[in-house]
């Protein structure tokens, strides 16, 4: 059988013949950081333990066993033995509902947070990948809910400004639902859906 992988890393890619994709700046990562310089880990006990060096072992490709603030290892054989950690790129969090940790590009009184979800599919013999780019909020602490239209509605339902100008954004509710929950890949739609999810959280944050 032939296997044909085709990752599409959308965080990584820059603008491209025009279009532009679903790119997380170096804005969005400060954005949803604590500070602008500490670096932490909060391990599963809620205890936080800052510093000023952050370090992943030498082998560091997705997931590592331990991340070390200032020489001391914290132990992360087992998810979550962290539940959150900061480096000087941006503030990660393990998220039990998809049991993989987000990148928050959002900090304020609702946070956002997004990750590349990946899907396989088969189709005469050959497999393939395709990755898209995902989002969850947390208006209440550690209630984190993946975005989808009714998710957003609720959310903003406190503020009639952002309300307003979520209904004037997504006006057909299955159409809505249709790009906040599964973006179409590589393309404009993927851009404007986090701009118009990020501006909503901006305005509702009062940023």
């Amino acid at each position: 059988m032939r296997h044909i992988f085709s990752f599409v890393l959308i965080g990584l890619l820059c603008s491209c013949g025009g279009a532009k994709y679903a790119t997380i700046t170096k804005d969005d990562e400060r954005m949803g950081k604590e500070s602008n310089s500490e670096v932490f880990v909060v391990t599963s006990d809620g205890v936080k333990h800052s510093g000023t060096k952050f370090k992943f072992p030498p082998d560091h490709f997705a997931t590592s066993d331990y991340i070390a603030i200032d020489g001391v290892r914290y132990s992360r054989k087992h998810l979550p033995d962290i539940i959150a950690y900061q480096n000087e790129t941006g503030y990660h969090q393990y998220i039990p509902i998809i049991k993989r940790d987000a990148l928050r590009i959002r900090n304020g009184k609702i946070n956002l947070f997004t990750y590349l979800h990946e899907e396989t599919t088969f189709s005469g013999g050959i497999s393939s990948v395709t990755g898209f780019r995902r989002y969850l909020i947390e208006k209440e602490k550690n209630n984190l809910q993946l975005i989808s239209y009714e998710v957003l509605e609720t959310a903003f339902a406190d503020n009639v400004a952002v309300l307003q100008k979520f209904h004037e954004l997504y006006p057909d509710k299955a159409k809505a639902n249709k790009s906040l929950t599964k973006n179409a890949h590589l393309d404009k739609q993927e851009y404007a859906v986090m701009k118009n999810i990020e501006l909503l959280i901006d305005m509702y944050n009062g940023r």
